[in-house]
């Protein structure tokens, strides 16, 4: 199964998802150490986006800035959508 982190945003009112942004791969190593993750060595659990993590992130990836102040924005796993082959030719 592949995997694909993303940042996804959390409306501090409704906690509603109003943003997703996808990430590219990030060294699992740096992201360990950032979050002191010793429990979750793969990191599949959903931990918040920090000041720190927010810096380690932006070495890798482009998004747009982060509203802290109306959402709360966490780093999440999750099983990459897979596009099935139909074995049809067009």
């Amino acid at each position: 199964m592949k995997l694909e982190r993303l940042i996804r945003g959390y409306d501090r009112i409704s906690e509603r998802v109003v943003c997703e942004f996808p990430l590219a791969t990030v060294p699992l190593e740096r992201l360990v150490a950032v979050y002191s993750s010793t429990g979750d060595p793969l990191m599949y659990d959903c931990y918040p986006v920090t000041a720190e993590s927010e810096r380690l992130l932006r070495e890798y990836n482009d998004f747009p800035r982060l509203e802290n102040d109306t959402v709360d924005y966490f780093l999440e796993c999750q099983a990459a959508a897979m596009v099935k082959d139909s074995g049809h030719e067009n």
